[in-house]
């Protein structure tokens, strides 16, 4: 495997969590709490999943932010690029994606 695909799953995983961190996407959770809040990790976690299960799933969860599962968590994937580029190179991966994964990062999509 080369290391410059370790970094382009990095940016890739990072849009795509980016893209699906909405208020419409994290309604379905803030609606579930007693009140109103928001587990920003646990909102993370199941953003993963969402991209673990594929493109298909990916696209329809993005299209349809109300059916985002609430009890898919893929917590592992997060750090699926930094364990692999280890094992490649025995050094520490240093990477920030051009977008950001954690919650709230996605202005536009909170505004």
């Amino acid at each position: 495997m080369y290391v410059g695909n370790i970094h382009q799953f990095q940016e890739m995983l990072a849009e795509k969590l980016w893209q699906l961190d909405t208020q419409n996407h994290a309604q379905v959770f803030i609606d579930d709490h007693p009140q109103g809040r928001l587990s920003v990790d646990d909102f993370l976690y199941v953003r993963c999943a969402v991209v673990a299960e594929g493109k298909d799933f990916f696209e329809q969860i993005l299209a349809e932010p109300s059916t985002i599962p609430q009890d898919l968590t893929f917590e592992p994937l997060l750090h699926l690029a930094a364990d692999a580029y280890t094992q490649k190179t025995g050094h520490r991966f240093v990477h920030t994606p051009q977008f950001s994964y954690e919650t709230y990062s996605n202005e536009q999509g909170w505004a």
